[in-house]
């Protein structure tokens, strides 16, 4: 893929995740446009999930402006609005302003990798197939503050687990927002986000 391909990609696919599971499907030589889009589309269910937490705090910034800033919504500044809504931030330009870098190096990171990912050993070498499960693991780590909040993460893990062996990563990743979410949803306390 070329430098231009490449830049586009990661400019309408803003997700890591879903961008290997696309590049396993491809190098198949099976993929279809439709299999590629309902990968993508189930690997980046979990920004549904992120942008409804976000919901009653960055509703407030009104619809164009909250839609604009869910464009440039990831794992990292999804975390770190949450952190600062629950500080009491009133500036809901916050997850545009987290966002705007991110995409930057983002974009930075794709081109050096077009441009230099040919002459780096195999990445599987190196252990960078743990980027993804680190990354999530330091999430859950920045999230979780008591016990009660091991509950939906150990929901979630589980499902993970389980429908990944029989429906494919993809599907427990679905899985494992759907039903930690679930949980969290059941046993949150109200007015925890501002």
């Amino acid at each position: 893929m070329g430098w231009g391909w490449a830049l586009a990609t990661s400019v309408s696919v803003f997700s890591g995740s879903a961008q290997l599971a696309s590049l396993s499907l491809m190098q198949t030589g099976e993929a279809t446009v439709w299999t590629l889009a309902a990968t993508v589309l189930v690997i980046n269910a979990r920004y549904l999930l992120f942008g409804a937490t976000l919901q009653p705090w960055l509703s407030q910034a009104g619809p164009a402006r909250a839609y604009a800033s869910l464009l440039l919504l990831g794992d990292a500044n999804w975390i770190a609005t949450m952190r600062a809504a629950e500080k009491g931030e009133q500036d809901r330009a916050y997850l545009l302003g987290t966002g705007v870098p991110l995409m930057a190096a983002w974009l930075a990171g794709t081109l050096a990798g077009v441009l230099f990912g040919g002459i780096l050993p195999d990445p599987h070498a190196l252990g960078a197939d743990l980027m993804l499960p680190c990354f999530a693991a330091a999430m859950m780590a920045a999230m979780v503050r008591s016990r009660a909040a091991l509950v939906p993460v150990a929901v979630g893990a589980t499902a993970a687990l389980l429908i990944s062996h029989v429906a494919g990563p993809g599907w427990g990743i679905v899985a494992a927002g759907l039903a930690g979410a679930g949980v969290a949803a059941l046993t949150a306390r109200p007015g925890v986000v501002k």
